[in-house]
């Protein structure tokens, strides 16, 4: 287990939408703790996050970057949410608070346009690389710990643009690019 120092050590990553144009749809925090999305900004704190790698299992924790800010996402109805932490020493995590991070099984429709989304949103991402937690540039499903039925998603039909509502969202689409995620460095869309 870490303790916050040992998460605030952590290089930060944006969690994008595999929908493309350019700039990316990421994971991103309004001031009043809305989680949505937002087109990609080098210069938005709020699309920031560190990823606490729980254990072996694909299980992780997501923190808001230099903020005693975790994700958690609601057992009744999947929305969304920070939850201030105050712990001290080794952390530990509520059940909500838990995510699971897996390389989906996606239908062929999926797969060709999460194809085309990926090539037309993430040019620049042509290797893929290690970050403590998550491995980069590969398209996951992110699923909360308590629901495995439940994907992260940008809800709606599209078109998706920043301010686009995103819950932990009860059925799978196969892979669509609304429901799947690719965890990014900073540097790798600015560079």
């Amino acid at each position: 287990m870490s303790t916050y120092d040992d998460i605030q050590s952590l290089p930060p990553v944006l969690i994008c939408s595999a929908l493309g144009p350019p700039p990316p749809l990421c994971l991103s925090v309004r001031s009043n703790a809305f989680v949505s999305t937002a087109f990609y900004r080098s210069d938005e704190p709020e699309q920031r996050w560190q990823i606490d790698r729980i254990d072996g299992n694909g299980n992780i924790a997501i923190w808001m970057c230099g903020q005693r800010r975790v994700l958690t996402a609601s057992q009744s109805d999947g929305s969304l949410g920070l939850r201030y932490k105050d712990d001290d020493g080794t952390l530990t995590y509520a059940t909500d608070e838990i995510w699971n991070v897996v390389e989906p099984d996606f239908s062929a429709a999926a797969k060709e346009a999460l194809k085309l989304g990926i090539i037309g949103a993430l040019v620049p991402l042509i290797f893929a690389t290690q970050s403590p937690g998550v491995q980069l540039q590969v398209p996951f499903a992110v699923r909360p710990n308590f629901d495995y039925n439940r994907n992260l998603n940008i809800l709606g039909n599209g078109p998706y643009e920043t301010g686009s509502a995103v819950a932990a969202w009860h059925g799978w689409g196969g892979g669509e690019p609304n429901e799947v995620w690719v965890f990014v460095t900073p540097d790798m869309l600015t560079g």
